[in-house]
């Protein structure tokens, strides 16, 4: 396209959106509250749990792990498919993968861990 045609169009565009005077204000503060945010955010994260759990008398935190142990290559597809991280495109090359993979092992195992936390009242 065009660069003279995409500027008159942005153009035309922008003149519309201000002619509305709230959405114009409405956008202005939120790009302005969103970088004001953005910077008294602090640097790095505390991911201690002692204000989460302030109100309760304790906690316990369990962690295990639950090997999976696939026997063969339709079985991991079946189950990576019925997964929220499935990704068709993928299905192809994560076959041919696994093909090689089991004909040097007879199964295929994942670990998932698992980490639960338990409030005490």
């Amino acid at each position: 396209m065009n660069p003279g045609i995409i500027k008159t169009l942005v153009a035309k565009d922008a003149s519309l959106y201000l002619r509305n005077r709230l959405f114009a204000f409405l956008t202005a503060l939120g790009i302005v509250t969103f970088i004001i945010i953005y910077f008294v955010l602090p640097n790095s994260v505390d991911e201690e749990l002692e204000i989460a759990f302030a109100p309760y008398a304790g906690y316990t935190i369990s962690t295990f792990e639950n090997p999976l142990v696939f026997p063969d290559v339709n079985s991991v597809l079946g189950y990576w498919e019925s997964y929220s991280l499935y990704c068709p495109e993928l299905r192809t090359s994560l076959e041919q993968v696994l093909t090689s993979h089991f004909k040097e092992h007879s199964t295929f195992t994942t670990i998932k861990r698992v980490r639960g936390i338990l409030a005490h009242a």
